[in-house]
């Protein structure tokens, strides 16, 4: 039955404040389009969730509007009123839960990305509190910024592949920090990344990308290319 009024209830305003304006929209066009109109909407997901919570209450306010207008309320409103005493309780908490957002496969690699560049932040970080290789300078000592051939030949010795300039050049636009603390150890730097060249599949260096994540304050360059 089409009416020109409905009660919009505060536990409405709760469940629909936290949805996307899109499903927000489909949600108040279908309601209003049920109480006005007498046209049910095709919904999915979240908006039909919703959309079924809110109805029967919808319906109960405009049976007792118009139960109001001839003096009493009306037998549907009472049957109706008994159906949906209890469910409104519960829907009523459904309402007030923040809708869980859905995201692109696009945000969810973004996500992926930053977890990994946090794993390798702490990876770095503990091989950073291990204690110095044998003939390694003590952790006690001042930290020194190892020159271009003192990291090729340490390179050399592990036949790891990395190219010693670019570790130099990285970590010196960086002021040699690792994650937010200071380096002290560029050998264990460069074990976290000979081990992270071997478990990732190799890339041509794309100076571009390179020179992006240190304007960006990216914490470690990964040289295999997957950022």
């Amino acid at each position: 039955m089409a009416v020109d009024g409905f009660t919009f209830f505060k536990s409405f305003y709760l469940g629909l404040k936290n949805l996307d304006d899109h499903t927000y929209r489909e949600v108040m066009d279908a309601i209003c389009e049920h109480a006005f109109t007498d046209n049910e909407a095709d919904l999915e997901g979240v908006a039909r969730a919703l959309y079924e919570v809110m109805i029967p209450n919808v319906d109960s306010s405009i049976n007792k509007r118009e139960a109001g207008r001839k003096g009493g309320k009306s037998v549907n409103a009472d049957v109706l009123e008994s159906k949906t005493e209890s469910a409104y309780k519960q829907n009523e908490k459904c309402l007030q839960a923040k809708p869980k957002v859905l995201t692109s496969n696009k945000d969810k690699d973004k996500d992926k990305d930053k977890e990994e560049d946090k794993d390798k932040n702490k990876e770095e970080n503990k091989e950073e509190n291990k204690e110095p290789e044998k003939g390694e300078t003590g952790r006690s000592a001042r930290f020194t910024p190892p020159t271009v051939e003192e990291v090729r030949d340490y390179c050399l010795e592990r036949n790891n592949g990395i190219d010693a300039e670019q570790f130099v050049d990285f970590y010196s636009s960086k002021g040699w920090v690792v994650g937010k603390n200071k380096m002290k150890d560029w050998k264990a730097c460069v074990r976290t990344w000979e081990r992270r060249d071997r478990a990732s599949p190799k890339k041509d260096f794309d100076s571009n990308e390179y020179l992006l994540g240190i304007i960006n304050g990216g914490d470690v360059y990964d040289s295999t290319g997957s950022g």
